[in-house]
């Protein structure tokens, strides 16, 4: 009893958006995320009949194996022995420290043995960072299990219990049941003396207002018994109280139904443990995100106050119980949580973040760049080392599934296939890791320098170009950092040019160092530089390269030179122009020129017969209504846009926006269909442009629609 009031005034204290417990187990971030490590060395022989040891195989072969756990679970379960039981569950937490459905079953096994001060440490350490309907509802009856009712304390515990779990999961869908039991209990609560009795039918009037204005599955249920509570306490106020909530209510149960549709099937296991990188993971991502944009929204007309932050906070929690590998997660949250503003929340869920996504690059900048930008410098190192150690391994992991998928694909061609897609897949995730891991460094290097000195960013170089899978980042940012921070441009070369003794045929790291040599002047280790370089690579890599320094010798060099580079070049790129090449000289692209159809659309205007004949024109058609009818429906299905218009000057063609395709009249399609294939004339061809303005000027007579396909018979067999 005393233990419980503890864990009351413990979690009470504590707010409702906790996620992380000092209580909880440090364990390393790898235990968590990596899936797939394996243990070294040789694997045991197991007996037959050793089930338990065949079990562990499984799991220390595959940590995220939740079949092979539960195994192990009913075999220790089943023959009555406590303590492994109990160890088993403590070492299931580590890949699994926030799934619910673990706790669960480790606080029933420990209510199975009767150990109640388990319990309580159990709770103290899950309740208020593993936000699951389940789980808040063993609670709640536990609660009521070790306080009896009939005390006057004991029902204060409970109502406690009760408040508190509403506050915290009372948003979910599936929290109906828990309004349902706590509007019974408050229901049956004894009343001594009329102000009790008022006290209790407040209390149940309360908490049913709030029940039937938040979007819960019983919503209507609970709308209904509402409804009969009021009328059985008074008919009189019964319709102004029910009146006052039906807007409220109407709300909640359009955003119930849409929200239902909208998380239904979400919340599974499928993609907790491992990445999948399939449509099916992409596209729970995106419904995850669409839930927590649709809370942000405020369907519920809640105003921003502390309700609707609770409802967004409680959205992102449970995407970062079933999504904890999207690292998109984890940053929008820390920003929705600074933004509040509640920095120590937002702290907890990047420290969570991290351990979930330890190779992540943007969460752990971004938490060490807060942490710095705010005078908290301790754990800067730490974070930049944790990220580094941790792409090292994601990389040594990929190049052994590229070894295994490279053997695999051997014995496959040999058979024929070219099973070339996941090695590309691999070598494109490998060199976005290295990528990563480099600037990682560099992130490092800057940090150290920012807070202990150029010294140390020195020591963090020294460090790095020494470690393996290293990409050429890392050289120019040392190099740029002395020559900005030290104003030392002789270090910094020195720094590019042992970079180049690895990156010499890199286009990215020799453009970088060219264009560095040609801010410091250095027009002759420039000059040396282009022509070692240009030697070592093809011309598509090189191009950028050739680029930059006919810039250079157009505008500072001489020449001579840079007509002598100019026709080097064309030699180099024969399909481009040497136009282009010349124009490429002062920033400038090569112009295309108009095709000749073209031009000579801007030559169409409108002669002064052609205006007098269509004057004319206008003149007879007004004697008939049904003439006027016919022609206007002519020349709106027969004629081009520009003549049907009239305009003295049309626009340009780079003003004309495309007009949307109309389909042809049944008389022009048949008509086509009898004109011989364009192939077939190799006579000069008809410029389309003068054949309309020559039957626009014609005395032809027009024909009804409804008579075409007989004039049209007729002058076929004719």
């Amino acid at each position: 009893m005393e233990a419980v009031d503890n864990v009351e005034k413990h979690t009470i204290r504590e707010s409702s958006t906790t996620t992380e417990l000092e209580s909880t187990p440090k364990i390393p971030a790898e235990d968590v995320v990596d899936s797939s490590a394996a243990t070294s060395g040789v694997k045991r022989k197991r007996l037959p009949n050793d089930r338990v040891g065949m079990l562990k195989d499984e799991i220390q072969e595959n940590p995220h194996n939740l079949s092979a756990w539960y195994a192990l679970v009913e075999e220790y379960g089943s023959k009555g022995k406590h303590e492994e039981l109990r160890e088993t569950y403590e070492q299931m937490l580590r890949p699994f420290p926030y799934v619910p459905r673990v706790w669960v079953d480790y606080i029933n096994a420990e209510l199975a043995f009767n150990d109640f001060r388990a319990v309580e440490v159990l709770f103290s350490r899950c309740l208020v960072k593993v936000l699951s309907v389940d789980l808040w509802t063993l609670y709640l009856s536990y609660v009521r299990r070790i306080n009896p009712e009939g005390e006057g304390q004991s029902r204060s515990t409970i109502t406690q219990a009760y408040e508190f779990s509403i506050n915290t999961i009372g948003m979910d869908l599936q929290s109906g049941p828990i309004w349902s039991d706590f509007i019974d209990f408050l229901r049956s609560g004894p009343a001594a003396s009329t102000w009790e009795q008022q006290q209790k039918l407040d209390a149940v009037r309360r908490t049913y207002q709030r029940a039937v204005s938040t979007p819960i599955y019983n919503i209507e249920k609970l709308w209904r018994d509402y409804d009969a509570f009021e009328n059985s306490v008074n008919r009189a106020t019964a319709r102004k109280f029910v009146a006052e909530k039906s807007p409220a209510y109407m709300s909640a149960r359009a955003a119930m139904r849409e929200l239902s549709n909208m998380t239904n099937g979400l919340r599974v296991l499928d993609f907790t443990f491992e990445r999948k990188h399939n449509n099916a993971e992409k596209t729970a991502y995106v419904r995850w995100m669409k839930w927590i944009e649709w809370e942000k929204g405020d369907p519920l007309d809640l105003l921003h106050g502390t309700t609707l932050q609770g409802r967004i906070a409680y959205a992102y929690e449970q995407a970062m119980l079933y999504i904890p590998l999207c690292p998109q997660v984890w940053l929008d949250a820390f920003s929705y949580f600074l933004n509040i503003p509640d920095e120590q929340r937002a702290l907890q869920v990047m420290k969570r973040g991290m351990r979930y996504c330890p190779s992540s690059f943007v969460l752990h900048v971004r938490y060490a760049e807060h942490e710095e930008a705010n005078g908290r410098t301790s754990d800067i190192r730490v974070t930049y080392e944790s990220l580094v150690a941790a792409l090292s391994r994601e990389i040594i992991l990929v190049e052994k599934q590229s070894v295994s998928d490279n053997f695999q694909g051997s014995e496959k061609k040999q058979e024929g296939n070219k099973p070339t897609g996941i090695l590309l897949k691999l070598e494109k995730r490998k060199k976005k890791l290295v990528t990563e891991y480099s600037l990682a460094w560099c992130c490092l290097m800057n940090a150290v320098r920012r807070t202990e000195g150029i010294k140390s960013a020195r020591s963090v170089f020294t460090k790095a170009r020494k470690a393996p899978h290293q990409s050429h980042e890392i050289y120019i940012a040392s190099a740029l950092m002395e020559h900005h921070c030290s104003k030392d441009s002789t270090i910094a070369s020195k720094i590019f040019e042992l970079g180049l003794r690895h990156f010499s045929d890199l286009p990215d790291y020799v453009y970088k160092y060219l264009c560095y040599l040609i801010s410091i002047n250095d027009e002759t280790n420039a000059r040396a530089l282009f022509e070692k370089a240009i030697s070592k690579m093809n011309a598509i890599e090189a191009k950028p390269i050739y680029q930059r320094w006919l810039d250079y010798e157009s505008r500072y060099g001489d020449l001579n030179a840079a007509i002598s580079l100019s026709q080097r070049m064309a030699l180099v790129y024969p399909q481009e122009s040497t136009q282009s090449i010349f124009l490429s000289r002062y920033g400038l692209e090569e112009e295309r020129e108009e095709d000749e159809f073209d031009a000579d659309i801007y030559e169409l205007r409108p002669t002064t017969d052609s205006i007098s004949q269509n004057k004319d024109d206008d003149a007879a058609s007004e004697t008939s209504d049904s003439s006027k009818s016919n022609v206007e429906m002519e020349d709106t299905r027969l004629l081009p846009a520009s003549l049907e218009t009239g305009a003295a000057h049309p626009p340009p063609i780079s003003a004309q926006v495309p007009a949307a395709l109309v389909p042809l009249p049944p008389i022009v399609t048949e008509l086509l269909d009898e004109l011989p294939a364009a192939q077939t004339i190799t006579e000069a061809p008809i410029h389309p442009a003068k054949l309309m303005d020559y039957v626009v000027k014609s005395d032809i007579p027009f024909i009804r629609l409804r008579n075409a396909n007989t004039h049209l018979k007729k002058a076929r067999y004719n």
